[in-house]
């Protein structure tokens, strides 16, 4: 438009009449769609291939296995009296408890798994996710630029309209151009709705990729803690039950490991739902905004 731009169409001194500034207009407009809007298209299919291919899913299901786990451990059940224990009635719940720290240690096992998995692909997902919304972002800058001029001259259009009918004009042509005018108003909303959702998108995505990232360092903390301090209280605890020992000291500092254990494996559940929530979101947002430049390509 840069050639209408400099036949001076923004200030008073640079005021055309209605028939020009409606040309103006459906040029302006016909840009748009073959250019910004066009891009858009292309970003949001980009985007949506690219945001979507990173899957925190069996991360979280993981995590949940090795919660259930969790609760499956019963420290009260070792404690148990001598007569108990000289009648050999505490050998169930002993076995019990040493099985269900293997099952524990198994799932720990898959839940480093997968989020190794998930670490070792994030990099590559997070640069490219990310250059798509800078992308994004210009060419949102871009449609909101020639929005501002569109629509400062649609205002003076309409003005010119309003004008000339004050002035008791009575060209048949007016009620075309208000017709037009009534269009381009609609075409401009479309448009500006367009601008906003992709700017919501872009804030969302954003946060997206901040939230996995963070979860990745959270669930790595997590799997550190049980290597370091679960596996070795309650591992330590669990093979002095193997070995037959009744006089189990190591119960309390292995219910500390275990209960921290649990609480931190609550908030790394609480963060992926949080997650799940903004992405099935996001997925909202797209879809929308593929279904409303869709709409405009068929208007």
């Amino acid at each position: 438009m840069q050639g209408i731009d400099s036949e001076g169409g923004g200030g008073p001194e640079g005021r055309q009449p209605a028939p020009v500034l409606a040309a103006w207009i459906r040029e302006l407009l016909g840009d748009v769609q073959s250019t910004q809007v066009r891009k858009l298209e292309q970003l949001r299919a980009r985007l949506e291939g690219q945001i979507f291919s990173w899957d925190n899913s069996e991360l979280a299901r993981s995590l949940q296995a090795l919660y259930s786990g969790g609760r499956e451990l019963h420290f009260a059940e070792l404690r148990t009296g001598w007569l108990q224990r000289m009648l050999g009635r505490h050998k169930p719940a002993f076995q019990r408890f040493a099985a269900a720290v293997d099952r524990m240690d198994g799932s720990v096992g898959g839940a480093k798994a997968q989020a190794l998995a998930l670490a070792a692909s994030f990099k590559d997902h997070n640069q490219a996710a990310r250059r798509v919304f800078v992308e994004l972002d210009l060419e949102c800058k871009e449609l909101a630029a020639e929005l501002d001029q569109g629509v400062t001259w649609l205002q003076q259009m309409c003005e010119d309209i309003n004008g000339q009918r004050k002035g008791g004009a009575a060209d048949r042509q007016l009620a075309t151009l208000a017709e037009q005018a009534q269009a381009y108003t609609q075409d401009f909303k479309r448009l500006q709705s367009i601008s906003a959702l992709v700017r919501d998108i872009g804030v969302r995505g954003q946060a997206i990729l901040d939230r996995r990232s963070a979860l990745l360092e959270q669930v790595r903390a997590e799997m550190e803690f049980f290597e370091k301090q679960w596996s070795v209280k309650v591992g330590d605890l669990a093979a002095a039950v193997r070995a037959g020992h009744t006089g189990l000291p190591g119960i309390p500092k292995a219910i500390e490991a275990h209960d921290e254990a649990m609480k931190r494996l609550e908030a790394a559940l609480d963060a992926c739902g949080a997650l799940q929530g903004e992405e099935q979101f996001m997925d909202e947002q797209l879809e929308s905004l593929g279904e409303t430049l869709r709409e405009g390509r068929a208007a």
